[in-house]
């Protein structure tokens, strides 16, 4: 068993299998595992060229799969979300 000491402080133990150093390839199932997430995955979307020069992005569009159960009625939304703020304020 090996302890590991991360840059917070906090400890784990761990078993020699579960630790892969630099150098070593990380076998297949761990790399299954990975996210695809990372620092650099939505540097488009923050310094990109349509953000710098202040352009919008496109208005999203309801999907045709969805269409039917969508209700664009303002008076039942406007009925919905005083409902839910009168239940949540009884909650209270």
């Amino acid at each position: 068993m090996y302890n590991v000491e991360f840059e917070d402080g906090s400890q784990i133990a761990t078993k020699r299998e579960e630790l892969y150093t630099l150098d070593e390839e990380l076998p297949k199932r761990v790399r299954a595992r990975f996210s695809t997430a990372s620092d650099m995955r939505f540097e488009d979307t923050f310094y990109g060229a349509d953000i710098i020069q202040g352009q919008k992005k496109r208005q999203r569009v309801l999907s045709s799969r969805f269409k039917n159960e969508y209700v664009d009625d303002p008076g039942y939304r406007s009925f919905l979300k005083a409902s839910f703020q009168k239940k949540c304020q009884k909650g209270l």
